[in-house]
């Protein structure tokens, strides 16, 4: 339930920001939370929070060739909860990804 919990909450706010789109499906969804940013691509946006010491992702189309291909998503970036990680973790990945 905690895990449901935080990675719903991080595909709400990350949802609420102006160029940032969750790419999530169907009813039962994991722990994993994908979304990209308009004008980032993912490799940079991933670097840029590393460098910010937030811990993310990417998935191309080569991994989820079936369903990102007919979705025509090339690549996003992965953000992974766990049942340790707060909601303050969740707030800062959203600040971060706001200022980029």
């Amino acid at each position: 339930q905690r895990l449901k919990g935080l990675a719903d909450y991080a595909r709400e706010r990350l949802s609420s920001l102006d160029g940032v789109a969750v790419h999530d499906l169907g009813q039962v969804r994991s722990g994993i939370v994908t979304f990209t940013k308009r004008g980032l691509a993912p490799p940079l946006l991933k670097e840029r929070l590393r460098n910010a010491k937030i811990n993310v992702w990417t998935s191309t189309v080569r991994s989820a060739r079936l369903d990102m291909e007919a979705r025509g998503l090339e690549e996003v970036v992965r953000a992974s909860f766990h049942y340790y990680n707060t909601e303050q973790e969740v707030e800062t990945l959203v600040s971060h990804v706001e200022q980029m």
